[in-house]
This record gives C-alpha cells, structure tokens and sequence, in this order.
C-alpha cells in the first residue's frame, strides 16, 4: 500500500486514511527517491490523516470531500476493534463509515486495507462482512507458511 501511495503520487493527489498508525513517510519517500527528481513537491501531493478511533474515522470521511483523488485506507478496521467501544457502537459506527465509503468511492478510486484483530474479539468477528459485501474487488494476503520441520536423512 506504501508503494501504491507514492505511484498514485507520481501520478496526482492521494488522499491516505491511516486507521492502524502504519503510515511509514520514510518508505514512500524512500520510493519516490528512486523515481523522481521532485521529491518535496511528489511528497506534497499525499495528504495523510491518522485516527485512533472510530469516532475519528467517522468524522475524518464525513470531512472528507467528494473529488476526483483517490483515497487509501490503511488498516481501516483496527479502529472498531477498539475494546473501548461497545460492539454494537463499533457496528453502528461501521455502518456509517460505509456510508462514506460509498459516497466517496463514486467520483474516485477507494482501496481498503484491513487486518484481522490484534487479540481475539468473537463479538467482532463479523465486522468485516459489510465491507466484504460492498467491495468491487478483494484480495487476501495469506499469511506465510512455516518452513516444514528439518528432518534427518
């Protein structure tokens, strides 16, 4: 997604929504180093937003306006994981969020991120389902497999 981010900025603005704090400037930059002269001005054209909670991506997409840039959402999900949070106001606040997904995802190109939940939440399980539903496209990085145990011949 990283590298997506600085290819998309080579190209034009680049909204990043960074919901699990994983936003590394130093990589893009890094990137961009190796494919442009225009570092400080390729740079200049990713808008990156943090936010620690569900509240915060609400109102982060809800401030979000409808253009032609397209948006990146890095962990989007790590938010309604929130302990914190009543599952059902994780659910609610969800279905807002998607709300604005798809609002925004009419003019522009939206690329969803998600991980599955730090520590175990069954009451959370699902939350991924809605966003499955409404995807145009999903792609599953699968977790890399252990290296067999050595055996002696």
């Amino acid at each position: 997604m990283l590298e997506l981010t600085a290819v998309l900025a080579l190209r034009g603005r680049v909204g990043v929504l960074d919901g699990g704090n994983g936003f590394d400037a130093y990589r893009v930059a890094r990137f961009l180093r190796r494919h442009t002269s225009q570092l400080t001005e390729t740079l200049s054209r990713i808008h990156v937003a943090r936010v620690f909670t569900c509240y915060q991506m609400i109102t982060l997409l809800e401030e979000t306006p409808t253009s032609n840039i397209p948006h990146l959402l890095l962990d989007f999900l790590a938010p309604f994981y929130d302990e914190n949070v009543p599952a059902a106001e994780s659910y609610r606040l969800l279905g807002r969020a998607l709300g604005q997904l798809a609002r925004l995802r009419k003019t522009a190109p939206v690329l969803v991120s998600v991980h599955p939940p730090r520590v175990q939440q069954p009451d959370r399980d699902q939350l991924i389902e809605p966003l499955l539903e409404m995807a145009d496209h999903v792609l599953i990085r699968e977790a890399p497999r252990p290296d067999p145990p050595a055996r002696l011949v």
